[in-house]
């Protein structure tokens, strides 16, 4: 008996995992299922790279999400690399996304109703420059697509971060769309505080320059 069909018409799913664990979900044919209603989707699992093809996949599968939100453990940032999927995944309905960007870079390109992105950049810590801001391009062509399309409501934007990385911050403004009204910043530590709140303020009066409205951080 497939277990999944007795929850065929959920509007909400939330899923947990972790290690061999979510090996029950291929059992139940997690691989193939398709929730025609669901609109909000909650995924905590580790490792990823040992079942992104399945994970990817099911996002595809569930197009009408409105709310998407990924988490794995802090050590997987370092631990494993990014998964080898490639494929794009149009989420056209999404309207509130929280993960890392080894898995929304997938879904940003093509988000065009997007309107409160928690992005998890802890992958970046120490990268330079140019490496950000090619990891960062997914972010960009989320922006770009965004503002052609004069998208509404105004966005909103939380950036997580393992310690404060002025290099990461810098080419994140410089990737947000322009009708972006709320910024959040958290980090797990900052060496000295001073300096770098100092240099931090300059970069968001920069970044107020080139926004119709100026980011409120919080």
């Amino acid at each position: 008996m497939d277990i999944l069909s007795s929850i065929a018409n959920i509007i909400r799913l939330q899923i947990c995992a972790e290690g061999n664990s979510i090996f029950i979900l291929h059992n139940i044919s997690y691989d193939t299922y398709i929730f025609p209603r669901l609109q909000a989707l909650t995924i905590t699992f580790h490792p990823l790279e040992r079942y992104a093809n399945t994970f990817f996949r099911l996002i595809q599968r569930h197009p009408h999400l409105k709310i998407f939100l990924v988490a794995f453990h802090t050590s997987e940032h370092r631990r494993h690399p990014p998964p080898t999927f490639s494929d794009p995944i149009i989420l056209p309905e999404l309207q509130v996304c929280r993960g890392p960007l080894k898995v929304l870079k997938h879904i940003l390109p093509k988000a065009s109703s997007l309107s409160s992105l928690s992005l998890d950049l802890i992958e970046l810590a120490g990268f330079h420059l140019d490496m950000v801001e090619r990891h960062l391009a997914p972010l960009s062509q989320f922006s770009m697509i965004r503002e052609r399309l004069h998208s509404t409501p105004p966005f909103r934007f939380h950036l997580v971060l393992q310690a404060f990385d002025i290099v990461v911050i810098d080419a994140t403004f410089r990737s947000l769309p322009n009708d972006t009204i709320n910024l959040a910043i958290q980090c797990g530590y900052v060496n000295n505080p001073a300096r770098r709140v100092g240099v931090f303020l300059f970069r968001v009066i920069g970044a107020a320059a080139n926004h119709d409205s100026f980011p409120t951080c919080t």
